[in-house]
């Protein structure tokens, strides 16, 4: 129990550290349509790799989706994402990547796609919610 507490509390306090670095990018992202359902900790597997994915099938990581449409995933802080129909995006340049997580329409998580910046499907997350903070 104390080394998921331990984790949690790395992963919650990078989160934290990456939403006070972003600033004005936190504040931009509270505009977004990011229901506050989906706000929590999600117990995630990496799952469909296609060719030129970032990750292998099986590979588990916790995500955090925060207030104001932050999410922490993998040592990464995202930001400021965009909203389009079902799916909320975060671009992640650095790696090539975008996270689309849906269902933002109805507030429940379905699951975090991850693309190529030119729409190109890589594999998804799917899982659920351990926790709602």
């Amino acid at each position: 129990m104390t080394i998921i507490q331990n984790k949690l509390r790395r992963v919650l306090m990078s989160c934290v550290a990456g939403a006070l670095m972003a600033g004005s990018s936190a504040v931009l992202a509270q505009s977004t349509s990011i229901p506050a359902s989906l706000e929590g900790t999600y117990s995630l597997t990496f799952g469909s790799a296609q060719s030129g994915a970032p990750l292998a099938n099986g590979t588990a990581v916790d995500m955090v989706i925060a207030a104001g449409g932050t999410v922490c995933i993998a040592d990464l802080v995202l930001t400021s994402p965009t909203v389009s129909g079902t799916e909320a995006t975060w671009s992640i340049p650095a790696l090539g990547v975008k996270l689309a997580v849906s269902d933002v329409t109805s507030g429940s998580f379905n699951e975090a796609k991850v693309m190529s910046t030119a729409d190109v499907f890589l594999g998804q997350f799917t899982g659920s919610k351990t926790s709602n903070s």
